[in-house]
């Protein structure tokens, strides 16, 4: 059990790039439901981050037909 141990792979910070803060709770869920925009850096984020993109998704989720409204006009 040491050797493995001795041996494994050990992955530094250069391996991933670094993110910033993740967006906030209370800046998703206005972009879900009050048609609220992100703006460059939380949008920077939101295309590395996997994290925020499922918060994102699930919030547009849970928002209900509130959501619908907003995200219709975008897509048409």
């Amino acid at each position: 059990m040491n050797k493995l141990k001795k041996y494994r792979a050990k992955s530094t910070c250069d391996d991933f790039p670094s993110i910033g803060r993740h967006i906030d709770f209370l800046r998703i869920h206005a972009f879900a439901t009050e048609n609220v925009e992100f703006t460059d850096e939380e949008t920077a984020h939101f295309d590395v981050c996997r994290r925020c993109r499922l918060r994102v998704v699930d919030a547009l989720r849970n928002a209900g037909p509130q959501a619908v409204h907003t995200v219709t006009p975008k897509a048409a």
